[in-house]
């Protein structure tokens, strides 16, 4: 019907379609019930997946062998029917390579790739390339987290740096060998080098905003150290991999306008930075002086507010300082603004411990790099530079 259909009239061509559709769902349901009938219960995800992997691919066989136009939707159905199965991994496996889910996943994954080639002619294929890219990192980052919390049983840091592997080497790898590879991302190099990669990007930094809220840096059996801890060295990592991403946006046609100016990627890697920098000096002061890691007892802690007044002191020198030799208006009333918060914070939090040798070291730190800022920098660069 569906080979004739030019000599069908309108109802038989619905006829054609609702049969179509009833032998899909036919297929489908009937092998998922046999499935649940037969296969013990723990690799019934899995292998419901092995099965629509296989099914899709006889749909493509069948479109191009029997000119049968309709079986192209079904074969390109796998990459939805991916994502379903992922979201019901979250209950049933514990990772998805369990239960067998090292051998359904992969052979997904090449099967997928394998559709996407054989039909690329199909409108918004662009964007199955780019969805396909946000599933493979999303397991492959459970995959990694569940490794590192089974192989190095220690602190909570191994398992939360799993999570952000994956994204990071994706990403980087993307922004600085993407092209070489000729297909599928030098074919769709902005599938996956923007639309791809924009979601891994914005992953990455609200890892780093989980990780400096959450994470006391337990590295163990590791020692704390600042900087070159693990936690800490995959953050500057992904700091180094959005700057290098945000600089290749910014210098491509194919990138979107809000990113040729640079103005918002340098303003969430600023966030991300002053956020990582600040994290860590709350967990070498938990670590090393007995701080508790939480909210209210930092805030109490007047060690805490003494350190953070001096340490914003001296982010807010090094901004206006770098401001004045690049001549960045910009980062120097940002260096401002941060000096500014420090002087009110000084009145308001500091000098609520009085007699205290905290607050005597803060005025005084404080005191004198406000010295140097006014000797280094005391006004903002005259001409207002871009960030590049």
């Amino acid at each position: 019907m569906q080979r004739h259909r030019a000599q069908l009239i309108d109802i038989e061509n619905s006829a054609a379609l609702v049969l179509f559709c009833w032998g899909v769902l036919w297929w489908f349901g009937g092998a998922f019930h046999e499935i649940d009938e037969h296969v013990a219960r723990v690799y019934r995800l899995h292998a419901c997946l092995i099965f629509a992997v296989a099914s899709c691919a006889a749909f493509s066989i069948l479109h191009f062998r029997i000119a049968w136009p309709a079986a192209k939707y079904v074969a390109l159905a796998l990459l939805p029917l991916m994502i379903v199965f992922a979201i019901l991994a979250v209950d049933v496996v514990t990772h998805p390579f369990d239960h067998f889910g090292f051998v359904a996943w992969p052979a997904a994954f090449a099967v997928n790739l394998w559709l996407l080639r054989r039909h690329e002619e199909t409108r918004a294929i662009t964007w199955a390339h780019s969805v396909g890219l946000w599933l493979f990192a999303a397991l492959t980052a459970w995959e990694a987290a569940w490794w590192m919390g089974e192989l190095i049983r220690g602190g909570e840091v191994w398992r939360l740096i799993g999570w952000a592997l994956v994204p990071l080497a994706l990403l980087a790898g993307l922004t600085d060998r993407g092209e070489r590879i000729a297909w599928p991302v030098l074919r769709f190099l902005r599938a996956y080098v923007v639309e791809g990669a924009i979601p891994l990007a914005a992953f990455l930094w609200l890892w780093m905003v989980h990780a400096n809220f959450t994470s006391r840096g337990d590295a163990a059996p590791l020692p704390y150290l600042p900087l070159v801890n693990p936690l800490d060295l995959v953050q500057f990592a992904a700091l180094m991999a959005l700057f290098a991403w945000s600089r290749r946006l910014g210098s491509q046609p194919l990138s979107l306008p809000q990113f040729q100016s640079g103005k918002i990627a340098y303003i969430g890697l600023g966030c991300a930075g002053f956020l990582w920098l600040n994290g860590m000096l709350l967990r070498t002061l938990h670590q090393w002086s007995g701080v508790r890691f939480g909210l209210e007892p930092m805030m109490r802690s007047m060690l805490v507010q003494a350190s953070l007044s001096i340490f914003w002191s001296v982010l807010a020198l090094c901004a206006m300082f770098v401001a004045t030799r690049l001549r960045l208006r910009a980062l120097w009333l940002a260096g401002a603004g941060l000096m500014g918060v420090v002087v009110i914070k000084l009145f308001f939090i500091d000098l609520s411990n009085v007699g205290g040798v905290e607050r005597i070291v803060s005025f005084i730190g404080v005191g004198l790099l406000m010295l140097v800022i006014g000797y280094v920098s005391p006004v903002p660069p005259s001409t207002a530079g871009e960030a590049r």
